[in-house]
């Protein structure tokens, strides 16, 4: 939900109510996008106060009952929107004072310092300040945002992330539904995080967050689910789409608040279908936040099944570690340790079904056919130190 933001026609008039100050909002556009149930505290406008009389004033801080500096924002259907919190007290100004006659200070604000974090309607808001001081109540000028919602025909693709942990041990019908959303606003297109309360209490939009901004509708892999890891954060879902045409980016995003915690951008080396091969991981369930595999891993795996068809696995084995063969074994069948190579080629399955941290530096990773012990060495490579066939039961 794109906020856009317009000055007023109506302009004020300098000092309307007499108290020598004129107040202003000078920079009505907001520094980025905000949707529907977005976290929207961070946001900023620049407000202005000019002293207007002939002689300096100082700053009069007010009771703290009557801070100095109130929001009102006015919904499409016309409803004042009540903050949060209290008014914010203009810090700015009182390290900048004494003011000049004639001059003015101009300022940032957050608007969760006025009390305002997420907006729940779509369509056309009404921003307007006041400032108080003893000389009297002074009101700005007004802007208005337009809060967008992207809707059924703004949806390019939707991708539903499972709800994993100790979320899914609680009834199916009060499970969230979470959703990556790829959206169009504009001519923009964008990766959206959202979650929607259960059917059970409503349905509506909880709570969203911007992703990324995408270079157009993309083919997007996301690996994870909604889950509760450790320290209040969710687990990582895995996000990686070409953001580019010999790029792509891989994103880290905690499954509870849709931040982006970890971006990396690649560059696939040159005939690889690098892209295909991040699917690998697609369904993949983290219980735990530990448990999802940090960027290099993942990476270093797809390059190990590309590697298979070629027989070039020796590489991606701690030396000595793992017993590689090229000489067929047909007394093999589906189990054994060490990698066969012509039983790899013709048996071995990629796509990735568990995924857990092993130990302090390690994973292991389960394919419906194997399994593979991998640790993270001191130069920062990931190589595989134990190997087996051994078909999922």
């Amino acid at each position: 939900m794109m906020v856009a933001w317009v000055l007023a026609l109506a302009q004020v008039a300098a000092d309307p109510e007499g108290t020598g100050w004129v107040l202003r909002i000078e920079s009505p556009r907001l520094a980025g996008l905000c949707f529907v149930e977005e976290y929207a505290g961070q946001f900023t406008i620049r407000v202005t106060l000019r002293n207007v009389t002939g002689r300096d004033r100082e700053y009069d801080a007010m009771p703290r009952l009557l801070e100095d500096l109130r929001a009102e924002v006015i919904e499409p259907d016309g409803q004042r929107i009540r903050p949060s919190d209290g008014p914010h007290r203009a810090s700015e100004f009182r390290t900048a004072s004494p003011l000049a006659a004639g001059r003015q200070v101009s300022f940032p604000v957050e608007l969760g310092h006025l009390g305002y974090w997420h907006f729940t309607q779509a369509g056309k808001h009404t921003l307007r300040l006041t400032y108080r001081s003893r000389s009297g109540r002074v009101r700005s000028n007004e802007v208005t945002f337009t809060v967008l919602d992207p809707g059924k025909d703004d949806l390019l693709a939707r991708h539903p992330l499972p709800v994993v942990g100790w979320p899914a041990k609680d009834p199916a019908e009060e499970h969230p539904k979470v959703f990556l959303d790829q959206v169009k606003v504009g001519d923009k297109t964008y990766l959206l995080y959202r979650r929607y309360l259960s059917t059970r209490f409503g349905g509506r939009c909880q709570f969203t967050a911007l992703v990324a901004e995408l270079p157009g509708k993309v083919d997007l892999v996301a690996a994870g689910g909604y889950g509760a890891g450790t320290f209040f954060r969710g687990t990582t879902i895995l996000v990686v789409y070409p953001s580019g045409t010999d790029t792509l980016t891989t994103l880290g995003v905690d499954s509870m608040s849709g931040e982006v915690t970890e971006r990396l951008t690649l560059a696939p080396e040159t005939g690889e279908d690098v892209a295909k091969a991040w699917t690998l991981f697609a369904g993949v369930k983290f219980g735990r936040r530990e448990d999802a595999p940090p960027t290099g891993l993942v990476t270093t795996y797809a390059a190990f099944v590309a590697a298979v068809r070629t027989g070039d696995v020796a590489k991606f084995c701690l030396p000595h570690a793992v017993e590689v063969s090229g000489k067929p074994d047909p007394a093999r069948g589906d189990y054994g340790s060490g990698m066969n190579l012509p039983w790899m080629k013709q048996l071995f399955r990629e796509k990735v079904v568990s995924c857990r941290r092993d130990g302090d530096d390690g994973f292991l990773i389960r394919t419906s056919s194997s399994y593979l012990h991998w640790v993270q060495t001191r130069s920062g490579e990931w190589r595989i130190y134990r190997y087996g066939d051994k078909p999922v039961e």
